[in-house]
């Protein structure tokens, strides 16, 4: 039963993939700039005439309406999660798969889209990155974790791809890649495989090329923004002392500088350092209150930081010394 069940799944995968692109010309979404702009409940554009660009995502409203279902997405996201992992190396000690895992529960819980079940995920890989795939999957790479040096410098960055599940912004990136036909040519790598192989391998091919397409990853620097904004007010509706928000950017500036080489190719595609820093310290100084019982770290994050080390993930203790000497 359990097998059959299995193959259901991949077909049902497989027959939604194929009847996006016969029925996304139709049903396509606006570019994500226009998306967002539309989503202010008051349908009023404010981000165009106001001093501060997160004014446009104050009032809006989520859901997955003109998209596919929350269902839907949550089994595109577990077939995404396994192709990802015979890709990934997904770091399994754990101590560190436990307090990642417990963070993104903290944030999530306050975020606008609480009801969801998340899974957090470290990987093995030395750049400074994260993602997050539909259906609430979010990866952080271990050179993330040995370049943070605050609990709430780390909270920022997942409570950011927290954002990107709430916004639907993969699903997004999806339905407008179907309007445009732009998987036509994976498809038929993927599901029109020779035949002879089975249904798994296929789907998973398929898989294979939406990941290395990054159509659940790459978002327009407006998304990003607006990641920020949910990712800033999570944090803080957290506990979470919100310039983490601010160092973590300041980290991004001095590496995008010294050795671009230790970004990952997501955080490139983001607005400049210089502007989120601007826009979050403008966010925090308009609309939230300093309260000395914010928190920067827990005594879980030097635990975390030592096990990274005795794993040989953050060599010298993540120090800045040590950061200094990657950066040359």
């Amino acid at each position: 039963m359990r097998g059959r069940g299995g193959e259901r799944q991949r077909q049902w995968l497989s027959a939604l993939v194929l009847a996006g692109l016969v029925f996304g010309s139709a049903a396509g979404l606006p570019h994500p700039d226009e998306a967002l702009t539309a989503c202010a409940s008051d349908g009023t554009e404010v981000a165009s005439q106001s001093r501060n660009p997160y004014d446009k995502f104050r009032r809006a409203s989520y859901s997955n309406e003109g998209l596919y279902s929350e269902q839907e997405e949550i089994r595109l996201g577990e077939e995404l999660h396994k192709q990802l992992q015979k890709e990934q190396k997904l770091v399994r000690d754990p101590l560190l798969t436990r307090y990642v895992q417990q963070l993104g529960e903290r944030l999530a819980r306050v975020s606008k889209r609480p009801d969801l079940d998340y899974h957090f995920f470290i990987i093995e890989d030395p750049t400074v990155n994260a993602f997050a795939l539909p259906g609430g999957y979010v990866y952080a790479h271990t050179g993330l974790l040995a370049t943070v040096e605050s609990e709430s410098e780390l909270a920022s960055v997942l409570g950011h791809e927290i954002g990107h599940v709430v916004a639907r912004h993969g699903l997004k990136n999806f339905k407008r890649a179907q309007k445009y036909q732009f998987i036509v040519g994976l498809i038929n790598l993927g599901i029109g495989a020779v035949g002879g192989e089975s249904q798994a391998a296929r789907l998973g091919q398929t898989a294979s090329q939406l990941l290395a397409a990054g159509i659940f990853t790459k978002h327009s620097r407006d998304a990003e923004r607006e990641a920020d904004f949910l990712g800033l007010h999570t944090m803080y509706a957290a506990g979470y002392d919100p310039r983490g928000m601010i160092a973590m950017f300041e980290k991004l500036e001095r590496l995008s500088r010294q050795n671009p080489d230790l970004l990952g190719f997501v955080f490139r595609t983001h607005p400049p350092a210089s502007e989120r820093i601007r826009n979050t310290q403008a966010e925090i100084t308009d609309h939230l209150t300093l309260d000395p019982r914010l928190v920067r770290d827990t005594p879980a994050f030097p635990l975390m930081k030592r096990r990274l080390r005795e794993l040989g993930f953050a060599q010298n203790g993540g120090s800045s010394a040590w950061r200094r000497r990657r950066l040359r």
